[in-house]
């Protein structure tokens, strides 16, 4: 089986289990669940040369919204992205988003004829006012992708009308094969493949947004954040997951049977990894949702207990306390990730792809360490679900590789807010998980 980017082997491998690590209070729990060095035995990861785009510049961003699909006449699937930001990590002082780095450009991508199509939101074509561009044009909002339609809620960014940074409250609709004939083509406008609400339960920035077999769609915790980023500073924390029915016809667009439900200390939550899920209850395979990890605690650590997300929108999480409580140490924040089941072995597999962890690897040692104040990593880990449930992170062989900036000679550090496209032709479930 071949991903992009990643080459899935089957083999045998050896691993070596780490001890459980004590760690800082500041974190959910004081200890953290061992790790295991290498591969699990049903495959291994190779990252693979990255694709080259000769005649065409990809797009450098990250914490956009994006989608993938396959235009009428197209042969393969192409990549719509909107929003984000161009430059790498914000400046950690008062006033460090820069609004000249906010993504104000609609990009299509096809990953196969090697062509990037690029559109200004400020294009006189695109029909677009300066509120509708300034909603379109945040980082960190939630987005999901249902068929032929884009789903976007919140985000942060500037806005004209006070001069300041805040959180945004618009639901976007974004009809996905229109607005990509208009980035390649220019014909049409923008605004005629949009619809907008506004409603506060969309105010929400660095949360995850999913739409679940039976319809309901989940806007699951995240913060509003309601004025210039300062330092240490937090937001207002949702704590909760909201659900709500998406209703996108010839009627407009709505939402109906909204629910905010109960808020939870352990849910004040933003910039975590949210994964589908699948798991075999009698006898029937159950898409599910699962959020792990995030930040931050009231005392700036990383959270390490996972809450399992009901089609429903119903979140519990295993006590923090008990043992056998899986408790996350690498990968922390928000990355590229990938779920792979394996209905034979009823196994699931969750790869994420670098970011930012409370816990790395050492190549000196040959161990894993920790560090407080959650750096980046390149390390890639396999975090397995059993059919009983239990929970287990392996570190993977692969990693990204060793890219030195230019000019600086420091090593890059990749995978935070990155995001996952998968190739074509690989058998998944209807939750975009990969059927091993």
């Amino acid at each position: 089986m071949r991903l992009p980017f990643i080459k899935m082997i089957l083999c045998a491998s050896t691993a070596a289990l780490t001890p459980a690590a004590q760690v800082r209070a500041d974190n959910q729990t004081l200890d953290l669940s061992p790790i295991v060095i290498g591969a699990p035995q049903a495959f291994t990861t190779q990252i693979l040369p990255s694709l080259a785009f000769p005649s065409a510049t990809v797009p450098t961003l990250h914490s956009f919204a994006r989608a993938n699909y396959t235009p009428p006449a197209a042969a393969n699937s192409q990549w719509l992205m909107i929003g984000g930001m161009t430059n790498g990590l914000h400046d950690l002082g008062n006033d460090g988003f820069d609004p000249a780095k906010h993504n104000k450009n609609i990009y299509v991508v096809d990953p196969v004829t090697q062509q990037v199509w690029s559109r200004p939101m400020t294009d006189p074509t695109s029909g677009l006012t300066t509120a509708q561009i300034e909603s379109l044009a945040t980082t960190n909002a939630q987005y999901s992708q249902k068929g032929s339609k884009l789903y976007i809620t919140g985000g942060y960014g500037p806005t004209s009308a006070t001069g300041k940074y805040h959180t945004f409250s618009e639901l976007t609709s974004v009809d996905i094969p229109g607005l990509m004939n208009w980035v390649k083509t220019g014909t049409g406008s923008a605004v005629a493949n949009l619809r907008q609400i506004s409603d506060p339960i969309f105010k929400v920035t660095g949360g995850e947004m999913a739409t679940s077999a039976n319809g309901k769609t989940h806007l699951v915790f995240g913060q509003d954040y309601p004025d210039n980023y300062e330092s240490r500073q937090d937001g207002e924390y949702t704590k909760q997951v909201r659900s709500f029915t998406i209703v996108d016809n010839a009627g407009g667009l709505s939402i109906s049977g909204a629910v905010s439900h109960p808020q939870q200390d352990d849910f004040r939550r933003r910039d975590l990894n949210m994964v589908p899920t699948i798991k075999k209850v009698n006898g029937n395979l159950v898409e599910n949702l699962q959020a792990l990890s995030g930040v931050f605690t009231p005392s700036f650590g990383a959270w390490t207990a996972p809450v399992n997300i009901d089609q429903d929108g119903i979140a519990t999480q295993p006590d923090p306390l008990a043992p056998g409580t899986f408790k996350q140490g690498m990968n922390g924040y928000r990355c590229g990730t990938v779920g792979l089941y394996s209905a034979s072995q009823e196994k699931m597999h969750t790869l994420l792809f670098g970011g930012i962890s409370f816990q790395f690897y050492n190549p000196a040692t040959g161990q894993i360490a920790d560090d407080g104040n959650l750096p980046f990593i390149n390390d890639i880990t396999d975090i397995i679900t059993d059919a009983q449930g239990n929970m287990i992170q392996h570190l993977l062989p692969a990693s990204f590789p060793s890219i030195i900036a230019p000019g600086t000679g420091t090593a890059l550090l990749l995978g935070a807010e990155a995001e996952f496209f998968l190739k074509d032709g690989i058998a998944t479930f209807g939750n975009v998980v990969i059927d091993l």
